[in-house]
């Protein structure tokens, strides 16, 4: 039987926090509700939560200098590895034509901060001229983080990496663990889990509500489970409420990238979880809660759905706003009544059924040249994408 993970105190007596964490890869210009939905309803309750958005910090690193050019760094070193493969060999063309347009990389390096700004901004958002030029410099700017981590792709929409890892058991656990193409797991490690002093907590629950969110959230999953064994590591979502039914032979991901899975919506589950960690009891008790009992995954009795007289008006409390979204942030939230534990339904959830998650993937146009066209330069007049 899986030992229960008890919260122990602070030095003043205090019971350590909940973190709760929004992760990487979604859209930066929509925050999801979710969280702050959770959040206000634990804190109505009387449990003290922190909410995190790892998508927007992530992004925000992405798209600056230092990060950048860290990229080309990397770029430079796998210029002088050996290449085996036709694909590699066609990556180091690229990685030649992005080293030796020495103006144009400066103008991106130079230009990321100005166009982050520039779509933060709700006057210069929407004068189109500006809009495009920054829109350009950003995409421009995420291809050099793909190119650093080829064959991985990661932009303002998506993120994509080779074979589909998160589709498989073996996948999962390759791509969790690979520095070279999955550029989540430096970043986590080097950038934003020692922003956050860990031992205030001891629950970590982490929403996955969209495939492309699987890698990054189960990367930073894994990570703090193997750095903060004091951690209750928690997922919700809709991508594993959809496929409970699979879960039933992946032990491995209980034993070493979380612990336990929410299913359907979470306010009830979530509160009933931390309760259970404080007072040391059995996560049996925890309905929608699934989670190994004696080396068997099992799945607890679901609970009804709260009414809306028992929902708390949620709260914005610690979310990056100012630098929401990288892009100005849209006025409408995503997310609300009748979603999981950080399930979306009104824009797809893009999880059809597979092995752990199987995705269609969408169209992927011919970018022509891999780095530029068909973009436009900034201050270039072009036909490029807007």
């Amino acid at each position: 039987m899986m030992k229960v993970i008890k919260f122990t105190y602070l030095a003043d007596g205090s019971v350590m926090k909940s973190a709760l964490i929004f992760p990487p890869q979604w859209f930066p210009s929509q925050p999801y509700l979710a969280l702050p939905t959770l959040s206000a309803y634990l804190q109505h309750h009387g449990h003290a939560v922190d909410q995190f958005d790892f998508n927007i910090e992530s992004y925000d690193i992405f798209l600056s200098r230092s990060y950048l050019e860290e990229c080309l760094e990397i770029i430079r070193g796998r210029l002088n590895q050996p290449a085996y493969t036709p694909q590699e060999n066609e990556a180091k063309s690229v990685y030649r034509e992005i080293l030796g347009d020495t103006d144009y990389l400066e103008s991106i390096l130079s230009g990321v901060e100005e166009a982050k700004e520039a779509l933060r901004n709700e006057e210069s958002f929407f004068q189109f001229p500006v809009y495009k030029r920054a829109y350009t410099t950003l995409k421009v700017a995420m291809k050099l983080v793909s190119y650093a981590h080829y064959p991985t792709k990661v932009d303002l929409e998506s993120y994509f990496m080779q074979d589909n890892p998160e589709e498989c058991l073996e996948g999962i656990m390759r791509a969790t663990a690979d520095p070279v193409t999955n550029p989540y797991l430096t970043l986590f490690e080097k950038r934003i889990v020692p922003r956050v002093n860990w031992n205030e907590y001891g629950l970590a629950g982490i929403s996955i509500i969209h495939v492309g969110q699987m890698i990054a959230g189960l990367t930073l999953a894994r990570l703090l489970r193997q750095k903060y064994p004091h951690l209750h590591v928690v997922i919700g979502g809709s991508v594993f409420t959809r496929h409970s039914n699979i879960l039933e032979n992946k032990q491995v991901m209980f034993e070493k990238i979380f612990h336990s899975i929410i299913q359907f919506e979470g306010e009830l589950p979530l509160r009933k979880l931390v309760e259970t960690l404080k007072a040391g009891g059995s996560l049996s008790e925890v309905p929608n809660l699934t989670h190994l009992h004696q080396g068997k995954v099992v799945t607890n009795a679901k609970a009804e759905s709260l009414s809306y007289d028992l929902l708390v008006r949620p709260t914005f409390d610690q979310l990056p706003l100012d630098i929401a979204g990288v892009l100005h942030v849209e006025n409408h939230l995503l997310g609300g009544r009748g979603r999981n534990f950080c399930q979306r339904r009104q824009h797809g959830d893009g999880d059809p059924p597979g092995d752990v998650v199987e995705k269609e993937h969408p169209q992927r146009g011919d970018d022509g040249d891999p780095y530029r066209p068909p973009m436009t330069q900034p201050g270039r007049e072009s036909q490029g994408e807007n």
